[in-house]
């Protein structure tokens, strides 16, 4: 349990992050070859009859609900989404149902590494899926 996060205030992030989202200044990228090698390894799963469980990590609700970020993450989330298939299990968690994770804090270590408190939040969902859509089979 290395603690890199310790001079990282979470909150202050946030809000920085937040604040250039908001003046124009933040961009969302994506590596075209590391969406081609997602491509490969999620036809090599399915290949072998792999259940793919694929997930959408938890953005701060503050910032995750500004109109410039929204612009941003369709974007993104339409190239994701050409990979999947109706077969996969998708989890969402920018959705209202996460909020007790999202819009706290205590969630991340800085602006979007989770915290332990974060991080074991979400293994609980993630279980929680993989035993209702019994993923859990080898």
């Amino acid at each position: 349990d290395i603690d890199i996060y310790e001079n990282y205030n979470a909150k202050e992030e946030i809000e920085a992050r937040h604040k250039l989202i908001v003046d124009g200044k933040y961009k969302i990228k994506t590596d075209p070859v590391a969406i081609e090698e997602l491509s490969d390894i999620l036809a090599l799963a399915r290949k072998h009859d792999i259940k793919i469980l694929a997930y959408y990590y938890p953005v701060h609700k503050k910032t995750f609900e500004t109109h410039r970020y929204q612009v941003e993450i369709k974007r993104y989330r339409a190239q994701v989404e050409e990979l999947l298939t109706s077969d996969d299990v998708v989890l969402d968690f920018n959705t209202e149902e996460f909020n007790y994770i999202r819009d706290d804090y205590e969630t991340y270590s800085d602006v979007s590494h989770l915290s332990s408190v974060g991080g074991n939040r979400l293994i609980r969902v993630i279980q929680e899926y993989i035993y209702k859509y019994n993923l859990n089979i080898l």
